[in-house]
């Protein structure tokens, strides 16, 4: 040991504690006591590098000493960086961030993981963890691990593990805000890129087999293009592709939305795969049923339409309820049916004239704001969901249309209106046309 002049000291440049604390308290001490613990220090050059007593050399500079008992060791760089480690980890003294380079800066010394462990009594999947820490950008890490909205745990941050570009890792860490989005970020990642993998692996078969890439304008729902295959990328990727007789140089590959998909132009489709398409039966099937569901709707509005018609022409009363019952059912269906703020004098005079809205004249109108309320708002409720359909594009049941017709079919049942059973299927949904949940 022995007492060394303080100019002659200088602090460890690969310290692994970079933030030393408020020094205030120690260095009053100090001034009032002394140094009560050496420094441990090894020799370079003509000055001494200090090992262990940062904190009490900052502290004694603050508070004006000259001298400081040192004891003076031979480290190598290695063994330095260790000794900083451990004597400021027994201690608590530091951060995650400043554990992950410490252990880094020893892995650049020819440390292993292993050796690590074994100095710093961490477990070897500890160290493994913090020096995948040490990978990302340190300022960006300590903004986070600042940051009082950023509620992350280290178990969180491990997850970005799974990445293994680290300009990846470092735009998540940065765009992320909770524990639950970093996770989805990375898990979509993951996916994406396994999907991207699954896609050139398929496309370099495909190319050698003379398809080639399809153009931005040709889709498989498209009037005129057969689609042949569609394969989830998210699944094993194909190695071979059936195409049945189809001229492979005249079909085209392309990425869809998590899938990958070969299609033709239909004029291109050898006569003897015609029928055996998959996909433009399922078309065809579905546009026949939904031809079919659509001529019901049409009917059973045409048969509204009429009644309603006869009971303003023929003042027909209700039976087995009030005009105010009638009203209001009426009211209902029209607000259900959702095209309340499109519905005129001109439009009811249409419907009952028979004519588009914009044919009809001023006496039509008028004739219309002349009836009885129960006429107008039979008229009122039937223009509501006129152009409502009763079935959306997959072929099940529109609810907004079912709540309005059922308060129709209520308001007409009063003036003998009893629905066919086709039309109580459309409206219950029971109908065999309707797509069949699977």
């Amino acid at each position: 040991m022995k007492t060394i002049n303080i100019e002659s000291l200088e602090p460890h440049p690969d310290n692994p504690r970079t933030d030393l604390g408020d020094l205030t308290e120690l260095a009053a001490s100090i001034k009032e006591r002394g140094i009560l613990q050496n420094l441990t220090v090894v020799p370079m050059n003509e000055n001494f590098r200090v090992v262990i007593g940062h904190r009490r050399l900052a502290a004694a500079k603050l508070a004006g000493i000259e001298e400081l008992p040192c004891i003076v060791v031979e480290m190598d760089d290695k063994e330095q960086l260790s000794t900083m480690l451990l004597e400021n980890m027994q201690r608590s003294d530091l951060t995650v961030v400043e554990q992950a380079q410490g252990f880094q800066m020893m892995l650049d010394l020819g440390s292993t993981e292993d050796e690590i462990s074994e100095k710093t009594g961490f477990s070897r999947s500890t160290v493994h963890h913090r020096v995948e820490l040490a990978r990302l950008k340190p300022e960006l890490l300590k903004k986070r691990q600042n940051d009082e909205d950023f509620q992350m745990s280290l178990k969180d941050l491990y997850e970005l593990e799974k990445i293994d570009d680290i300009k990846v890792r470092n735009r998540i860490l940065k765009d992320t805000y909770s524990s639950n989005r970093l996770k989805y970020e990375v898990n979509q990642y993951i996916r994406e890129a396994q999907e991207e993998k699954n896609y050139k692996a398929m496309v370099a078969i495909l190319k050698k087999l003379g398809l080639k890439k399809a153009p931005e304008n040709m889709q498989g729902y498209y009037k005129g293009v057969t689609q042949l295959l569609n394969h989830d990328l998210s699944d094993t990727p194909l190695k071979k592709f059936n195409l049945g007789d189809a001229d492979p140089t005249k079909c085209y590959y392309q990425k869809g939305y998590g899938s990958l998909r070969i299609l033709i132009n239909t004029k291109d489709l050898p006569k003897t795969m015609v029928k055996e398409s998959k996909y433009d039966l399922e078309v065809k099937a579905q546009n026949k049923r939904r031809k079919a569901l659509k001529k019901i709707e049409k009917q059973m509005k045409f048969k509204w339409i009429e009644l309603i018609k006869t009971v303003i022409d023929e003042k027909l009363e209700p039976e087995g309820c009030t005009k105010e019952d009638i009203i209001r059912g009426c009211l209902l269906a029209a607000l259900s049916g959702g095209g309340f703020a499109y519905i005129t004098s001109g439009s009811l005079a249409g419907l009952y004239y028979g004519k588009e809205s914009y044919e009809t004249d001023d006496n039509e109108k008028k004739s219309i704001i002349n009836m009885d309320t129960e006429h107008i708002a039979l008229l009122f409720c039937f223009s509501a969901v006129r152009d409502v359909n009763a079935f959306d594009y997959r072929l099940t049941p529109e609810k907004k249309f079912n709540i309005a017709a059922a308060n129709i079919c209520e308001a007409l049942s009063h003036y003998g209106y009893v629905p066919d059973d086709e039309e109580r299927q459309l409206l219950d949904g029971s109908h065999e046309l309707y797509r069949k949940e699977e």
